[in-house]
């Protein structure tokens, strides 16, 4: 749940495991342009869903990507994606 006094949310409402990467930002890890789509683009927001549909679960997100946990970890880290301090193995 998500309380604010305005009438929007905001990102400054969510936690940053919520925010994604800024345009900016994500053109500084690919090395690609404003505009331009690359893999690793691609690949990130799709293991960023998977997670996320996942609870933040990354044993259950290797297993529904057919990737070992070992191999999710290398890409989370390799694509920089920022995962919440709590994840879907604990309650």
């Amino acid at each position: 749940m998500v309380v604010c006094k305005n009438s929007m949310i905001g990102e400054n409402h969510l936690p940053d495991y919520m925010i994604r990467l800024s345009d900016r930002e994500r053109h500084e890890i690919d090395g690609t342009k404003q505009g331009e789509v690359s893999m690793k683009g691609i690949e990130r927001d799709f293991i960023y869903n998977a997670l996320a549909q996942n609870n933040w679960n990354r044993k259950i997100t290797a297993a529904s990507l057919g990737m070992h946990p070992a191999t999710l970890w290398r890409k989370i880290k390799g694509l920089k994606i920022e995962l919440p301090e709590q994840d879907g193995r604990h309650k």
